[in-house]
């Protein structure tokens, strides 16, 4: 997707405050001279990149290596990335076969009377007709 300043990428919408922390995680790493943020950054400078373009792609690597690990994690505990195990037919509730209670069990015949309540009256505050608008004559009439 092209964006309004002409730049390739993709939409820079989302949740502020997952941006807010991996910009945080990028400041850290550049801020410290030995790390693999600080290196992975400077190369991309050195590579041609402009700082802001190597700051994006530094926060891109750490948002890859943030889901990799939560999908490492997940799968270590036995739950998906959301921390969910996922439908098995074991641990459900209701059981094989679910049975219906009696409130819940439809009545034998027809009703015998209507217990639904009529149509409200129209109100007399509102007009349903559109109001109308004073031709020229009238209001030239007015303000002679």
């Amino acid at each position: 997707m092209w964006l309004s300043f002409g730049l390739h990428g993709l939409s820079r919408a989302g949740k502020r405050q997952i941006n807010r922390v991996l910009h945080i995680m990028a400041v850290v790493q550049l801020r410290h001279r030995n790390s693999e943020g600080r290196a992975y950054y400077e190369r991309k400078v050195a590579a041609g990149k402009t700082p802001m373009e190597a700051m994006r792609s530094l926060k891109r690597r750490l948002s890859d290596i943030v889901y990799h690990q939560m999908i490492t994690d997940a799968r270590a505990k036995g739950t998906g990335p959301g921390g969910h195990v996922g439908a098995a037919a074991g641990s459900s509730a209701a059981g094989l076969h679910p049975s219906a209670g009696t409130s819940e069990k439809s009545l034998p015949g027809p009703a015998t009377h209507d217990v639904t309540p009529g149509r409200p009256p129209h109100s007399p505050g509102r007009s349903r007709q559109p109001a109308s608008v004073p031709d020229r004559n009238r209001r030239q009439a007015h303000s002679a």
